[in-house]
C-alpha cells in the first residue's frame, strides 16, 4: 500500500479529502493529518508518506516552506500535491520550482478533480520506485532521457521496424492506444537572448515548461519533450469518448493553457500541430507538417493546424528538404560514435547547398532538423554547443538569424566542427556511460532471454556494433558475457537460497538443468554439485 498525508489548518478540509475517495481503490492508505507545516514535516520525517496533499496558507510553516525544508531530507522525497484558492495563483510558480505534481482549487473541489490528481502522483511514485532497482538515483533521469529519446525517434521516424519501436515501447512502459494521434512543434518566443551562464533564463525555462506540462496534463494525454532552451514538441493523444477529441475544444484548451503561462510568465508560445494520423506509426508525417508550419505562427495567431487555408497558399511548405534519406546515416553516426561519417555528412550537404544559394529554404530547414537530431541523440551536447557559439547573438540558437544560405552554410560549417571536438573530449565517457547502461541492464534482466539483437535495439545501437562494443570493453563477445553473468548468478543462488539446481536453471533461462550443469563446468571447471561440495570444504577447512 501507498501512503498519502493530508496538510491543512481546516479539519473539514481533511475530513472531507479523507472521505472524497475510496482510497483502498487506489491501493493507498491515509497515514496521517497535520495542521500545520511543521508538523507536516516530522510527520514526513517519521511516516514516509509517498504522497503530501497540502495546503498552500497554513500556520506557523506553510505549505511552500514544508517542500523547500523537505528538499534537505534524504531520498525519496514525496510527491507533493497543492490545494490553492484562486487568489493563491502567485504561489503556485514557486511551488512549480519544487516540482510539485499538481495543484487542486479547493473551492468547489470534485471527486474526479482529486482523482486525477492523485492518480498523476501515483504515476510519478511508481516510475521513482521502478527507477530504485538502479545502483543510482540520478539513473531515474536516464530512464526520462531514454523514453525523450524514443518520442524523438518515433518523431523522426528512426525506428528500423515496428518490432524494434514495440520492444522499446515495451521496456519504457510506454503504450500507444489512442484513436488519434497529432504532433506539435512549439516556440518559446519573447524570452531574453540565451546565456547559459545566467540561471535565471533556465530557471524561466524550466519553470514555463514544467507549468505547461502540469496544466495540459489535467486535459488531455502526451508526450512532451524539450529540444534545446526555446523549442519543444509535444505528441498528442486523442481519444473518441474524450470531449478533446473535438478540434475545436482541443483549440481551445491550447489557447487557455498558453495564456495562462503568459499570464505568469510573459513569454509566447508558438504551436504549430501537424495533420491527425490514425496509426502512431504515421506521426513522424504529423512531425514534418507541424516543423513546416512553424513560420506561420504570429503573436496574433500563435496556434496553427495542419491542414489549414494557409498551407496551399504559402509555397515554402513545398520547399523543405526531405532529411529522411540522411536520418539513417546520421543517428547511425551518433550510435557508433563515427564522426568522420557525420562531418562527411554535414560537409556534402554545405558543398551542395553552397552550389544552390537560392535554396535557403531548404538550407534552412535541413540544418535545423540536423541541430535538432544532434541535441536530442548527444547527451549533455547542448551546454558544449553554447559556449562553441557563444559569439553570437542568441548562441547556436543563432542558426534562425542566418538570412542567407551561405550563412546557414557557414553555421553548419561551424557546428560540425563544434560537435566533432564534443566527441573526440568526451568519447571515452560517452561509450563508458553506455556499457555501464547496458550491464546494467543485463544484470537487472539476467533471469530473461537476453539476445543480441533485442538488447541492440533497447538501446538503439546496431547490434554489430553492440558486439563490437563489448569485445572492445570486456574482452569478450555479448554472449559470452551474458553466460559469465547467468553463471555468477546461479553461484550466488546456489549458496544464498534454499532452490535446487533445477529450479535455478530454470530461474536463470536455461534450457533445462543437464544443459545448465555443462555451461557452468565449461565456465567453472567442475559441475554446480561439486563445485558446491569444493565450497563447503574449503569452507569447513577453514573453519
Amino acid at each position: 500500500m501507498y501512503k498519502v498525508l493530508i496538510a491543512d489548518d481546516e479539519p473539514l478540509v481533511q475530513i472531507g479529502l479523507q472521505s472524497m475517495l475510496t482510497w483502498a481503490d487506489y491501493h493507498i492508505s491515509v497515514c496521517g493529518n497535520a495542521s500545520n507545516g511543521k508538523q507536516a514535516l516530522e510527520m514526513i520525517r517519521s511516516l514516509h508518506p509517498d504522497i503530501v496533499i497540502t495546503d498552500i496558507k497554513m500556520p506557523i510553516m506553510n505549505g511552500l516552506e514544508l517542500m523547500e525544508a523537505c528538499q534537505d531530507l534524504p531520498d525519496p522525497l514525496p510527491e507533493f500535491i497543492i490545494l490553492t484558492c484562486y487568489e493563491d495563483f502567485p504561489y503556485i510558480k514557486k511551488a512549480l520550482e519544487y516540482q510539485a505534481v499538481d495543484y487542486i482549487i479547493k473551492l468547489g473541489l470534485k471527486p474526479q478533480e482529486l482523482s486525477l490528481a492523485v492518480e498523476r502522483a501515483l504515476k510519478k511514485v511508481e516510475a521513482r520506485n521502478a527507477s530504485a532497482s538502479f545502483e543510482h538515483p540520478e539513473n531515474y533521469m536516464v530512464i526520462q532521457n531514454y523514453k525523450d529519446k524514443f518520442i524523438l525517434k518515433l518523431l523522426h521516424s528512426l525506428f528500423d521496424s515496428t518490432e524494434q519501436f514495440t520492444l522499446q515501447a515495451n521496456e519504457l512502459d510506454l503504450s500507444f492506444h489512442a484513436d488519434k494521434y497529432a504532433a506539435s512543434y512549439c516556440l518559446i518566443s519573447d524570452c531574453p537572448p540565451i546565456s547559459m551562464e545566467n540561471d535565471q533564463y533556465v530557471i524561466l525555462f524550466n519553470n514555463t515548461f514544467s507549468m505547461l506540462s502540469n496544466i495540459l496534463t489535467k486535459y488531455i494525454p502526451f508526450h512532451i519533450v524539450s529540444l534545446d532552451m526555446k523549442h519543444f514538441c509535444i505528441l498528442f493523444e486523442f481519444y473518441e469518448n474524450s470531449p478533446y477529441y473535438d478540434l475545436q475544444a482541443f483549440s481551445d484548451i491550447l489557447r487557455e493553457t498558453f495564456d495562462m503561462v503568459h499570464n505568469y510568465f510573459n513569454v509566447t508560445i508558438l504551436c504549430a500541430v501537424g495533420g491527425y494520423k490514425d496509426d502512431i506509426h504515421l506521426i513522424s508525417d504529423s512531425y514534418q507538417e507541424a516543423c513546416q508550419l512553424l513560420p506561420m505562427c504570429t503573436k496574433a495567431e500563435p496556434i496553427q493546424f495542419f491542414p489549414n487555408q494557409l498551407t496551399e497558399t504559402i509555397p515554402s511548405l513545398k520547399n523543405t528538404f526531405n532529411i529522411t534519406i540522411l536520418k539513417e546515416d546520421i543517428r547511425r553516426a551518433f550510435e557508433e560514435y563515427d564522426m568522420s561519417s557525420f562531418q562527411h555528412i554535414t560537409s556534402s550537404i554545405s558543398a551542395l547547398f553552397r552550389a544552390h544559394p537560392s535554396s535557403y529554404i531548404q538550407a534552412m530547414d535541413v540544418t535545423s532538423n540536423i541541430l535538432h537530431l544532434c541535441l536530442t541523440m548527444i547527451p549533455e551536447s547542448e551546454k558544449y554547443l553554447a559556449e562553441k557559439f557563444s559569439q553570437y547573438h542568441d548562441s547556436y540558437r543563432s542558426l534562425y538569424n542566418q538570412k542567407s544560405t551561405e550563412q546557414v552554410m557557414d553555421w553548419l560549417d561551424l557546428f560540425s566542427q563544434s560537435v566533432m571536438e564534443f566527441y573526440q573530449s568526451q568519447y571515452k565517457g560517452l561509450k563508458n556511460t553506455l556499457i555501464q547502461n547496458i550491464m546494467q541492464y543485463i544484470e537487472n534482466h539476467i533471469t530473461e532471454k537476453l539476445v543480441l539483437n533485442d538488447v541492440a535495439a533497447i538501446f538503439s545501437i546496431s547490434p554489430n556494433y553492440l558486439g563490437h562494443l563489448f569485445k572492445k570493453t570486456t574482452s569478450m563477445g555479448f554472449n559470452e558475457y551474458v553466460t559469465q553473468a547467468k553463471i555468477s548468478k546461479a553461484k550466488y543462488l546456489m549458496f544464498h537460497t534454499d532452490q535446487k539446481i533445477y529450479e535455478i536453471a530454470t530461474q536463470l533461462g536455461f534450457e533445462n538443468s543437464f544443459y545448465f550443469s555443462r555451461v557452468f563446468k565449461k565456465i567453472e571447471g567442475c559441475s554446480p554439485r561439486q563445485y558446491l561440495q569444493n565450497q563447503s570444504s574449503d569452507n569447513g577447512s577453514g573453519g
